[in-house]
């Protein structure tokens, strides 16, 4: 992706609109270059726009503990047991038209590595990329994909905390402009 970027970027090409969707935040080792990168391949008055997990969902393990700190000061999290097939873990909700079953019991023998980004950290870095903040809201849901074992689907494919827990935020949604 910072290749990519990169070199859109040294080919004069821009856009009007750069969008980012769920799960790709907590790959990016390094958030200022790829802000600046994003700020490079869009048009004056382009806009970028972000939907992701929100980081204070990813301080909880699969069965809703508390297990990880919010803060992570750019340092990576290591999963041993890699990427869990979420798709499979979220059924339906992730493929309305139709889950089709797959491998079951996938087992990923490789680690994986993430980033636990704060939303300070992301803001902070698209505004020193030269964007302005347009928009920045949160969500009490994730939409289709269950997080964790104990969440309750709600119309809409909305996935919620169990009534038990408190309100959180699961999701949330950037716009930065370009001037």
């Amino acid at each position: 992706m910072f290749d990519w970027l990169e070199e859109t970027a040294k080919q004069g090409k821009q856009f009007d609109i750069g969008f980012s969707s769920y799960g790709a935040v907590c790959w990016i080792s390094n958030l200022n270059v790829w802000a600046k990168r994003i700020a490079g391949v869009l048009k004056s008055g382009g806009r970028f726009v972000l939907i992701e997990f929100h980081p204070v969902a990813m301080m909880f393990d699969k069965d809703f503990s508390h297990k990880f700190s919010y803060f992570s000061e750019g340092k990576h999290l290591t999963w041993e047991d890699g990427i869990s097939d979420y798709v499979a873990e979220s059924g339906t909700s992730l493929a309305p038209w139709g889950y089709e079953t797959g491998i079951e019991n996938f087992r990923n023998p490789h680690r994986s590595h993430e980033f636990q980004w704060g939303i300070g950290d992301i803001v902070t870095a698209l505004l020193q990329a030269g964007l302005t903040l347009e928009v920045l809201k949160e969500y009490p849901y994730a939409n289709g994909c269950k997080l964790f074992e104990p969440m309750r689907e709600a119309p809409g494919r909305r996935m919620f905390p169990p009534k038990d827990v408190p309100n959180l935020p699961l999701m949330y949604g950037i716009v930065a402009r370009k001037a």
